[in-house]
């Protein structure tokens, strides 16, 4: 059994890009990168500079992990749906259907715990996705966080919970709907793996690797430029989930 890791990105840190890669070395065989911005991202570039792909490149090298990198023509105008599916089609040239399985990640998460059982534990379960552990962080002292929600409830500067990011390749693998819709076919049968009320449970992977989600870090600019996309994604109904 293989694990592949697929990456979506567009214009971000080279040392975060860097520290993504250098930390799925641990757990993944190979790693499929897609760059490139969707359609409605409030930027002009349709991919990112130069030095951001060769910060991935280098570090895979330096890793001895095998990468492949798309960088698209244009945009994605069909924005984040597209865009995953694109990841899983070129994730599927190196992947056995039924047999090898896929782990998906952004830029802004970094792998910070793994056990060595992962892949025999992915190889033996029944079960066609999995949850790990995402972990989140959050400035108790950032204004942009509303009082009343610290006044009502005590919130930790840090929580773990189960997302699930691990998926067998299945075939006719693919989102439907919204970027985190997954579904694929077993024994003939569409079987939805994550964002349906009919989703399968998942294996619980969370004893076994554990993902940092870094997006309350990233530069305000940032911040408020995926918030300008996420608001005109809703407006403009770009995704309706099945």
């Amino acid at each position: 059994m293989r694990l592949i890791g697929i990456l979506s990105f567009y214009n971000e840190s080279p040392s975060w890009l860097a520290a993504c890669v250098a930390s799925m070395a641990g757990v993944c065989d190979q790693v499929v990168a897609v760059d490139g911005r969707y359609a409605l991202y409030p930027d002009e570039a349709t991919v990112s500079p130069p030095e951001q792909v060769e910060a991935l490149v280098e570090t895979a090298a330096g890793a001895r992990l095998p990468l492949t990198v798309h960088r698209p023509v244009e945009p994605f105008y069909g924005g984040e749906v597209e865009k995953r599916n694109l990841t899983l089609k070129l994730a599927a040239v190196h992947a056995e259907p039924m047999l090898d399985w896929l782990l998906v990640m952004d830029a802004d998460c970094i792998i910070i715990e793994r056990s060595d059982l992962l892949k025999h534990d992915l190889e033996h379960c029944e079960q066609h996705s999995a949850s790990v552990a995402v972990e989140e962080h959050m400035d108790p002292h950032d204004p942009r966080f509303p009082m009343s929600i610290a006044q009502d409830v005590s919130l930790e500067t840090s929580w773990r919970s189960p997302v699930t990011l691990l998926y067998r390749m299945l075939p006719n693998l693919a989102y439907e709907g919204t970027h985190y819709s997954l579904a694929g076919d077993v024994d003939g049968q569409r079987t939805w793996l994550w964002g349906h009320d009919s989703a399968v449970q998942p294996y619980d992977a969370t004893h076994d690797i554990v993902v940092r989600h870094r997006n309350t870090e990233r530069p305000l600019f940032r911040q408020e430029q995926a918030a300008a996309y996420y608001a005109t994604r809703e407006r403009l109904k770009v995704e309706t989930r099945p």
